[in-house]
């Protein structure tokens, strides 16, 4: 039963954190949408200072 439980808590810490550093706000691009979902996968990086916050320019 805690086995099951674990990955879901791991996603809620991680989608606490990513809304608590702002990378849930703002979803309009594909960037922004990618650096969301590596926020909530890789909260304990976000926790240590790392920004993942991606920014891809077109030209």
């Amino acid at each position: 039963m805690i086995r099951r439980l674990l990955p879901l808590a791991y996603g809620v810490v991680g989608g606490v954190i990513a809304y608590d550093h702002a990378y849930l706000d703002h979803l309009h691009s594909a960037s922004q949408i990618v650096s969301a979902v590596l926020a909530v996968l890789a909260w304990p990086l976000v926790v240590a200072g790392v920004n993942l916050h991606l920014h891809i320019t077109v030209r």
